[in-house]
């Protein structure tokens, strides 16, 4: 029996990842606490997609997913579950330099794995460092979140189809309508700048 689960596991890895990232997106859209429990069922699989495909800062990026969707979970829920985190705006200082923190991060990666074995080491460097970023942003409930999930997925279409990820290609070309549809959900109700 668990021979038949993980051999479906290993042939549909791609199908489930894309199916809870769709998931993802649309509890992230809604503000729902569920956003984490399918981002982190997302990142589990694509951590070993990507290890098997060789594209190494995005594995590692699905470590640090699945850490903050633990955070984002708890945090979404803080308050003593009486009152959601509400949504709020980066300042356009902190939002220049949160923009500026994932440039530098970005070549920071590619410096370190362009004369390694990795494949597409910019796609990789410029994925991973924004995607931390949004995720970060994210979990904090800040609206220009969804503007580095734009870069990041922007970035991820090409990746997904240079890599041969056609259930992730199409994903991540859902997310990019799914971003527009975020930011203006989220635009609708921010509460300060911070």
């Amino acid at each position: 029996m668990w021979n038949e689960i993980l051999d479906f596991l290993n042939a549909n890895y791609e199908k489930i990842a894309a199916i809870m990232g769709a998931g993802f997106l649309i509890c992230a859209v809604l503000q729902k606490p569920l956003t984490w429990v399918f981002g982190g069922t997302h990142s589990f699989c694509m951590l070993i997609i990507y290890y098997q495909k060789g594209i190494i800062f995005n594995t590692l990026l699905m470590v640090y997913f699945i850490a903050v969707a633990i955070y984002g979970f708890l945090n979404w829920l803080k308050k003593n579950n009486k009152v959601q985190l509400p949504v709020t705006y980066l300042t356009n200082k902190s939002f220049i330099m949160h923009i500026s923190i994932s440039i530098i991060i970005s070549a920071m990666f590619y410096l370190i794995i362009k004369n390694t074995s990795a494949r597409f080491p910019i796609l990789d460097s410029l994925t991973t460092a924004f995607s931390v970023m949004a995720c970060y942003l994210q979990s904090r409930k800040k609206i220009q979140a969804w503007w580095f999930w734009l870069i990041a997925d922007s970035f991820r279409i090409f990746l997904a189809s240079y890599a041969g990820l056609y259930w992730i290609l199409g994903l991540n070309i859902f997310s990019v309508f799914a971003v527009y549809c975020g930011y203006k959900m989220w635009s609708k109700k921010p509460n300060e700048s911070l």
